[in-house]
């Protein structure tokens, strides 16, 4: 049996649900869908060639760059070591008495003028050990740091970062003795980081993996340092660590360096150099204080 549900207008606005028309012009919300996922593909597509056009450029620049600051200062602080050794030093387990006339940092003679000892304490060590856990660390950080920053920039972080940790050594420990490269060396690691944290944009993505496994030494030299008889390394280690770190955040990308010294004219490096300045004048107060 037949049964009449509308007339012939209600039979003309029947549309199938699936017809030509669907066939036309599809569904909408499916090629809403489709269209957003083919311009994230092709912006994922857009970003790894930038990715690879950074790296290509990156690796022409940086690579070329040579490491010979890195490989003078591990020299010096070997041939120091050596010539200690012959001069009758013990190799193992010298005293901070024995390290004095070699220019380990110490209040007493810093506050009698010897302001020198800030520079020299970062090529005096504890022993074979404790230069081994310094310059294993330097050779491994050192030659990519340097290339990073370019050697001009690298030797101010090295230098400024040791200052930095043998002045807070003797503001936190004005009557004592003490020795070594870690100061300095964690201002080299302290920059790498700065420059991962800070300026994230200037390198490319598959450097960052290796700054972070770059940093596995440095954990280690800390390490060795905790159990050596020189219970002040922190002081050096944090001293120099915040120096490299905000020495990195002030100067410019890494493409963008010279590496020549007009690289640090054009650096914002001014709050670096009055925290030094500061440190400075501040162990200066102190020393004056207990004399």
């Amino acid at each position: 049996m037949l049964m009449e549900t509308g007339g012939p207008e209600a039979a003309a606005s029947f549309r199938p649900a699936k017809g030509k028309e669907y066939r036309e012009h599809g569904n909408p919300e499916r090629k809403e869908r489709l269209s957003a996922i083919r311009e994230r593909l092709l912006g994922y597509r857009k970003a790894a060639v930038v990715d690879q056009e950074h790296q290509v450029e990156y690796d022409t620049k940086i690579q070329k760059r040579r490491i010979l600051v890195t490989q003078s200062i591990i020299g010096v602080n070997v041939l120091v070591y050596v010539v200690m050794i012959l001069a009758g030093v013990p190799p193992l387990n010298p005293t901070s008495a024995q390290l004095i006339p070699w220019g380990s940092v110490h209040g007493p003679s810093i506050r009698g003028g010897e302001w020198w000892r800030i520079i020299t304490l970062n090529f005096v060590h504890f022993g074979w050990i404790h230069l081994l856990s310094n310059m294993v660390p330097l050779a491994y950080g050192g030659r990519y740091a340097e290339r990073l920053f370019g050697s001009f920039a690298f030797l101010f972080i090295y230098v400024m970062s040791g200052v930095s940790g043998g002045l807070l050594f003797v503001l936190s420990f004005p009557a004592n003795s003490g020795a070594g490269a870690s100061g300095a060396i964690f201002g080299v690691y302290g920059a790498m980081a700065g420059l991962v944290y800070v300026k994230k944009q200037a390198i490319p993505k598959s450097e960052w993996k290796k700054i972070w496994l770059t940093s596995i030494p440095i954990v280690v030299q800390g390490s060795i340092d905790s159990i050596l008889p020189t219970p002040h390394g922190p002081a050096f280690h944090a001293g120099g660590l915040v120096m490299g770190f905000s020495i990195a955040a002030c100067l410019p990308d890494p493409l963008q360096l010279r590496n020549s010294p007009s690289d640090l004219l054009h650096a914002r490096l001014l709050l670096p150099v009055l925290s030094v300045l500061a440190l400075a004048f501040g162990v200066g107060m102190r020393l004056n204080v207990l004399s």
